[in-house]
């Protein structure tokens, strides 16, 4: 019985081309051509490349992911002292990968370093709008009302957010079963009756009883929620009361501050100038004189004049008073001894020399 090969369907080496078959030349011939063709075409678009480099050196292509290559690009725009710098190239490409927002009537002016720094001023803006759109439109009522009540920056946020939790915890109460509704029931007796928790229990199982769970779990869900609503009127009312008053007393401040800086002869443009500075806020929620503060007090070496300033007014004003009398004084005395010096001086001390006589007290 002979045993099959079981490579036998496979070719052998022996049965390909070998390097002396006539069909193997044509073939190495006609690559060989191949490859000079791929060499030529290949050189050709090393020209045009370097073409391309030589006549346009600030061809910013960037992928529209790429933020660090994005970020060092507008940088460069910043930074660059460059007249000749095509500002207009780099505009572009950062609005067709949908970076910046095409600004209205960008082609009837000169784009140059000034007007790009605020260009960059206004995407920012624009950026940061669109980022609070996004994440407000993707928020709930509830959510958005929360922000709203934080942002004003007055009220007690904490029974704000008490209230709001207990609220979205009783909504999310089905009613559905037995035991949702003697919680509820039971919720309605120790809070809103303020009943203890005995007298509760045995009220609800007279309600098992009777049958008169689903009536009483009714009218304790209406009840709760009706208090809560209340509540959140008059954290609301509250809120409402603080920020009048705020406002009254930041307007009588300014008043007064008004008047102060008359009579102290400010013109009016530097009045309204301090007035904005320590009374309006930005979005941070921070005056022109908080951001002061914070930066001299972040500040090594600004922080100790700071805190003299602060805790001890009286003698920080004596020492700084007293640093630029003693700098008069020493500037006075150098001027003085300076001048003695000086041609006038010693023509005036040789005329006394000579004009000056000693008497013979022999004579």
């Amino acid at each position: 019985m002979s045993t099959k090969d079981p490579f036998a369907a496979i070719p052998s080496f022996n049965n390909t081309l070998s390097f002396e078959d006539p069909k193997v030349d044509e073939i190495e011939e006609v690559l060989e051509e191949k490859d000079k063709e791929e060499v030529i075409v290949d050189e050709d678009k090393d020209k045009e490349a370097e073409i391309e480099d030589v006549l346009d050196t600030t061809n910013y292509t960037f992928a529209s992911d790429d933020d660090e290559e994005i970020s060092e690009a507008i940088a460069e725009g910043l930074e660059t002292d460059e007249k000749d710098f095509d500002y207009k190239k780099l505009y572009q490409s950062l609005v067709d990968i949908g970076t910046w927002v095409e600004v209205e009537g960008i082609d009837d002016i000169s784009l140059d370093k000034e007007t790009f720094t605020k260009i960059v001023k206004l995407q920012e803006e624009e950026k940061t709008k669109e980022i609070e759109e996004k994440i407000y439109s993707n928020i709930t009522d509830e959510e958005k009302e929360f922000f709203d009540f934080k942002s004003k920056g007055e009220g007690d946020l904490a029974a704000y957010m008490q209230n709001f939790m207990q609220t979205k915890r009783l909504e999310s109460i089905p009613m559905e079963t037995d035991q949702d509704k003697l919680n509820v029931i039971f919720s309605y007796y120790t809070t809103e009756l303020g009943r203890d928790e005995k007298w509760a229990n045995k009220q609800i199982e007279r309600l098992i009883k009777d049958m008169e769970v689903d009536d009483e779990a009714t009218l304790a869900y209406n009840k709760l929620n009706e208090k809560l609503k209340k509540e959140k009127e008059q954290i609301l009312a509250h809120q409402q009361q603080q920020i009048e008053l705020k406002e009254a007393a930041i307007k009588e401040y300014k008043k007064g501050l008004k008047d102060t800086l008359k009579s102290k002869n400010f013109d009016s443009s530097k009045i309204n100038n301090i007035v904005k500075g320590l009374t309006e806020v930005d979005k941070t929620g921070f005056t022109t004189v908080d951001k002061a503060y914070l930066e001299f007090r972040n500040n090594p070496e600004k922080s100790v004049q700071l805190f003299q300033f602060l805790t001890d007014y009286d003698k920080f004003v004596e020492s700084i008073t007293s640093n630029k009398v003693n700098t008069e004084k020493k500037r006075l005395f150098l001027e003085l001894k300076n001048s003695k010096n000086t041609p006038q001086e010693r023509l005036y001390t040789e005329q006394n020399n000579n004009t000056r006589k000693i008497k013979n007290p022999l004579g």
